[in-house]
């Protein structure tokens, strides 16, 4: 690199003085092609030169994943036998599927046009699809958490859930092709990990009153997209420090 840093000098020398070196450019792009390809690429490198599908896929293992683990851990809720398996499968898959429209529009790539006023819409009725679950009455079968222990509950469930929603978002945040992702994309990815922890609390906890399940489950979206918006900033502050 210190040789191609000269050349570059050279060439800057050159061009002020009004001469031009002619092999310079030839020089220089002979020996970048070579240090590139020297270069092994990165397994990130790797997958975010997948299709997008198959990042959605892969970004999917890596949720189910990481809350299959927790839940390994912490164990699946009490009353699961007395729920109605069928409709708690569709409704924690609706999550899910909302997770994957937030990770698709995460992925979705720089040369596509932009969504028009339809399908900016659509996309905001589908992410709002979580929270207006849980105020509907009954949608989520459960119990009513007692009102002593209603805040306990709420950090608990937060406590949980925020480190699938985090590092889930965290995982499709690193399979965008953006050097620097927009703050709109951060937060999208955020939003699809928090699904994500949404679909494991609902596995984990029985509480289903309205209060509970829009601080400490839903609010997942809120608290995994915040953190991951936050994290960036935090670490852009950190590396314009360092330089």
């Amino acid at each position: 690199m210190d040789s191609l840093r000269q050349l570059l000098d050279e060439d800057v020398s050159a061009a002020s003085a009004g001469t031009q070196s002619p092999m310079a450019f030839e020089a220089m792009f002979d020996e970048l092609a070579a240090e590139v390809e020297a270069e092994e690429p990165t397994l990130r490198g790797r997958v975010r030169t997948m299709p997008t599908p198959a990042r959605l896929a892969l970004g999917a293992a890596t949720g189910l994943c990481i809350g299959g683990i927790v839940l390994a851990f912490v164990g699946l809720r009490g009353d699961l036998g007395s729920l109605n398996l069928p409709r708690l499968a569709a409704s924690v898959g609706g999550v899910l599927a909302v997770g994957g429209v937030a990770a698709a529009l995460a992925l979705r790539g720089a040369h596509k046009a932009p969504l028009g006023p339809a399908g900016q819409i659509a996309a905001i009725i589908a992410l709002a699809m979580p929270f207006i679950s849980v105020v509907i009455p009954g949608f989520w079968e459960g119990m009513t958490v007692p009102r002593e222990m209603a805040v306990i509950a709420i950090l608990k469930c937060v406590a949980l859930g925020s480190p699938i929603a985090v590092l889930t978002g965290t995982g499709v945040m690193l399979m965008t092709r953006w050097t620097r992702a927009p703050q709109t994309r951060l937060a999208l990815a955020g939003v699809a990990g928090g699904c994500v922890g949404f679909a494991a609390q609902q596995l984990e906890c029985p509480g289903a009153d309205t209060m509970h399940m829009l601080l400490g489950h839903a609010g997942l979206l809120i608290v995994s997209a915040f953190a991951l918006v936050a994290g960036a900033f935090v670490y852009g502050m950190a590396a314009g420090r360092g330089r």
